[in-house]
């Protein structure tokens, strides 16, 4: 496991269960080439129990088991339970198109969640659109792979709520380039950064490319996107945490 203990796991379970965890407050870059894929992510979680926000707290936002990772971001649905999701669906896939597929089978715990918890308002806000994506990758056969899984939400109502998947795989269904950039959560100024200097971008290392992203949209947007910026890459030699002394992730 490597992000917390089992017995960590159940207390943080037990805290969100007092209020969603709203990954909206997320950054998230991916860049996929074919011979790696880095992945950096903000670690600012923050928390609301109806009308109240409750206090944030820091914490690793990219997970894994074994070569198989995975993180994501939310926009009513709870952020912790999608990331506990996740890590049952790995924990019993041999692959991550199993792993994906199981997710999507779980998912239906997160439209109860937020049937359950959420007010009608933040349920129409978020009509026929993407309320939650989620990120599966690693190194399979040598590939690095990536499978972003989309729900959209439908239903307009506690009763009819519904997550219909979109799923996307790399290499497969994503742009044939050399660089493919997938991006997550908070990204409106990031977006235009890239949109500004693509060209200057691709003379860094992508893990200085995803980690100065993320630390662009903190900058934008401090009440949502904070904390240590975590950088994870994956290639044929293995995992390497670039986070410095202040990641959240590299320890575990």
């Amino acid at each position: 496991m490597n992000i917390t203990s089992a017995a960590i796991r159940v207390a943080l379970s037990a805290v969100s269960c007092l209020g969603c965890a709203q990954a909206r407050a997320t950054s998230i870059v991916i860049i996929r080439t074919p011979k790696h894929i880095v992945v950096a992510a903000d670690s600012l979680w923050t928390y609301q129990s109806g009308v109240h926000k409750l206090p944030p707290r820091i914490g690793c936002k990219i997970d894994g088991i074994g070569q198989m990772y995975f993180t994501g971001s939310t926009t009513n649905a709870d952020g912790q339970q999608m990331q506990d999701l996740a890590w049952r669906a790995v924990a019993a896939s041999r692959s991550l198109s199993e792993a994906a597929h199981r997710f999507i089978l779980l998912s239906h715990e997160m439209v109860a969640r937020t049937a359950r918890s959420e007010n009608q308002s933040v349920i129409d806000m978020c009509s026929h659109r993407v309320c939650a994506e989620a990120f599966f990758f690693g190194i399979e056969k040598k590939v690095p792979k990536v499978i972003a899984i989309q729900f959209e939400q439908v239903g307009r109502s506690r009763q009819s709520l519904l997550f219909k998947p979109h799923e996307l795989v790399c290499p497969g269904r994503c742009p044939s380039r050399q660089q493919v950039f997938l991006y997550s959560g908070r990204t409106k100024a990031m977006n235009e950064v890239v949109r500004r200097n693509s060209k200057l971008l691709r003379r860094y290392a992508d893990q200085d490319v995803a980690r100065q992203l993320i630390k662009v949209e903190e900058e934008a947007e401090p009440a949502y996107v904070g904390g240590p910026i975590d950088v994870l890459m994956l290639d044929a030699d293995g995992a390497h945490w670039t986070s410095g002394d202040r990641g959240t992730c590299s320890d575990h």
